[in-house]
C-alpha cells in the first residue's frame, strides 16, 4: 500500500510534462503522414508510366517500394503482378530462361492459381532441364537430412547433460531465494518505518490529484465547446452550399433564356436581311426601266453594301451565340455501338447541336470568307467535340489555322481534347498532322493511343524519318496490347 502511494505520487508529478510530449508527437505524426502520402502518389504515377512504356523492370521496383510503404494498396499489387508476368514472358520469348524463371516464380507466389503462369513456368523448367536437377537435389537433401538426424541425436545427449547441470544450478538458486526472502523481510520492516513519513505527504498528494482532475475537466469542457463550434460551422457551410446550388440553377435558367433570345434575334436578323434584299431587288426592278446605266450601278453598289452590313451583323450574332453556349458545362458518357466499338457522346444537347452546326457550315455556306468567319469562334470552344469539328471544317479554308488548333488540342491536359485531336488528325489525313500524332501515339491514355494509331494509318505515302519512328512506336503499342489479350 505504501509503495503504491509512493509511485502514484511520482506519476502525478510527471503527467503534465507527458501530456505535452504526446500532443507534440501526434502533430509530428500527422505532418509526416501528409508528406508520405504525397510521396506515395508521385511514386505511383511514375510506376504506372513505366508500366505503360513497357519498362516492366523499373515498374516492378517502384510497385514493390509502394507496397513496402502501403501494403494494402490493391492497385499497386495488381500492377506489380502484371509487371513481373510481362517481364517473365518477354524474357522467355527472348530465350532468357533463367531470368524469366525468377520473374515467373514471383508471379506464382503472388497468384498460385493463374494457369498462364503455371504453364509458362513448366515450359521454362523444361527448357532449363530442371526436372532431373530436382531429383538430384532431393537425393542430396535426403543425405543431408540423415546427417542432421545423427547430429540431433548427439545434440540430445548433450542436452541431457545440460539438464543435469541445470538441476544442480536450480538447487543453488533455491538457496539464494531463501536468502533474498530474509532480505525482503528486513526491507518490509524499513518500509513500515517510512510509512509514517509518507502519510504526512498525503495532503500534498491530494492537492496534486485535485489539480489534475480540474485540468482534465477543463480539457473536456474545451473539447465540447470546440465540437459545438465545428458543428455550427458545418451547418453554416451546408446552408452556403444550398445557396450556391440555387444560384447555379438560376444562372443556368437565365443562360437558357438568353440562348433562346439570342437564337430568336438571329432568326429575326436573317428574316430582316431576306426582306431587305427583296425590297432592294424590287426597287431596282421598278426603277431599272427608267434609269441609266450609272443609276443601275449605284443601286447595285447600295445593294452590295446593305448585304455586307446584314452579313456582318449576322456573323456577329452567330459569334455571340457560340460564345454564350460555350460556357455551358457538360459531361461525357460512353455507349457501346452495334459493332462493339465504344462511342463517346455529350449529355448536354446544346453541345451536340453546336458541334453539328459547325459540321454543316462547309456544306451550306458557299462563300469561303463567310465560312471562315463563322467557324473561327468555334476554334477556341472549350468543348472537345465542337473544337474538333471546327478544326476539320477550317482545314479546307485555312490549313494553317486548322493545324495550329490541332497542335494545341494535342498538347492539352484534358484527355477528351487529346482524343478529339487524334480523331481530327485522322479526318484531315495530311502530312501536316504527323507532328501532332507523334505526341498522341505516346499518350498515357490507352484510348488516345488507339485513336492516334487509327489516324496515322489513314495517312498514305509518308516516308519521313519521323514517320518511320512512329511506325516503330505503333508496332510496339500493338504488341503490348496483344500480350494483354486486347485488340488495337
Amino acid at each position: 500500500m505504501i509503495l503504491y502511494r509512493y509511485f502514484d505520487n511520482n506519476i502525478s508529478y510527471g503527467m503534465k510534462k507527458t501530456g505535452r510530449t504526446i500532443l507534440i508527437a501526434a502533430a509530428a505524426a500527422v505532418l509526416a503522414w501528409g508528406t508520405l502520402s504525397a510521396q506515395d502518389d508521385e511514386l505511383m504515377d511514375r510506376a504506372v508510366k513505366k508500366y505503360l512504356r513497357g519498362d516492366y523492370v523499373g515498374a516492378t521496383e517502384d510497385f514493390t517500394r509502394i507496397l513496402e510503404l502501403e501494403p494494402s494498396n490493391t492497385k499497386a499489387r495488381q500492377l506489380l503482378y502484371k509487371s513481373v508476368f510481362e517481364e517473365g514472358s518477354r524474357r522467355f520469348n527472348n530465350s532468357e530462361f533463367a531470368e524469366a524463371r525468377k520473374y515467373l516464380l514471383i508471379a506464382e507466389e503472388m497468384d498460385p492459381t493463374d494457369t498462364r503462369v503455371i504453364e509458362l513456368l513448366k515450359e521454362t523448367d523444361r527448357k532449363l532441364g530442371l526436372s532431373q536437377k530436382k531429383i538430384e537435389a532431393a537425393e542430396s537433401s535426403v543425405k543431408d537430412l540423415q546427417v542432421k538426424i545423427e547430429r540431433e541425436r548427439s545434440s540430445r545427449n548433450e542436452y541431457r547433460k545440460q539438464i543435469t547441470s541445470l538441476e544442480s544450478e536450480r538447487d543453488e538458486l533455491r538457496k539464494e531465494i531463501d536468502e533474498n526472502r530474509k532480505l525482503m523481510d528486513e526491507s518490509r520492516r524499513k518500509i513500515e518505518e517510512y510509512e509514517g513519513i509518507i502519510i504526512k505527504k498525503q495532503k500534498t498528494l491530494f492537492v496534486t490529484a485535485l489539480s489534475v482532475v480540474l485540468l482534465f475537466f477543463a480539457l473536456v469542457v474545451f473539447l465540447i465547446l470546440s465540437l459545438r463550434r465545428l458543428s455550427s460551422s458545418a451547418s453554416e457551410s451546408q446552408y452556403q452550399l444550398e445557396d450556391l446550388q440555387n444560384s447555379i440553377s438560376e444562372k443556368l435558367k437565365k443562360s437558357d433564356e438568353e440562348s433562346a433570345a439570342l437564337e430568336e434575334r438571329v432568326a429575326r436578323s436573317i428574316n430582316q436581311m431576306v426582306d431587305g434584299q427583296k425590297d432592294v431587288v424590287k426597287q431596282m426592278s421598278l426603277s431599272a426601266a427608267g434609269k441609266t446605266r450609272n443609276d443601275i450601278q449605284e443601286i447595285k453598289d447600295k445593294l452590295e453594301q446593305k448585304l455586307d452590313e446584314q452579313q456582318e451583323r449576322l456573323l456577329d450574332l452567330l459569334a455571340q451565340q457560340a460564345k454564350a453556349l460555350s460556357t455551358e458545362t457538360t459531361e461525357k458518357i460512353e455507349l457501346k455501338g452495334k459493332d462493339g466499338r465504344t462511342i463517346i457522346t455529350d449529355v448536354n444537347p446544346h453541345v451536340r447541336a453546336r458541334a453539328d452546326s459547325v459540321e454543316m457550315i462547309p456544306k451550306t455556306i458557299t462563300d469561303p470568307v463567310v465560312a471562315q468567319k463563322m467557324i473561327k469562334p468555334y476554334l477556341v470552344d472549350p468543348n472537345n467535340r465542337v473544337r474538333g469539328n471546327a478544326c476539320v471544317a477550317m482545314h479546307q479554308y485555312n490549313p494553317e489555322a486548322s493545324i495550329d488548333t490541332l497542335n494545341k488540342m494535342a498538347a492539352s491536359t484534358d484527355k477528351w481534347m487529346r482524343l478529339s485531336a487524334a480523331w481530327a488528325a485522322g479526318i484531315i489525313a495530311t502530312p501536316e498532322v504527323v507532328q501532332a500524332l507523334r505526341k498522341l501515339i505516346d499518350d498515357v491514355e490507352e484510348r488516345v493511343r488507339d485513336r492516334a494509331v487509327m489516324a496515322f494509318e489513314n495517312i498514305a505515302d509518308i516516308k519521313t524519318e519521323l514517320a518511320q519512328d512512329m511506325r516503330k512506336m505503333i508496332n510496339q503499342h500493338k504488341r503490348m496490347k496483344e500480350d494483354r489479350g486486347g485488340t488495337v
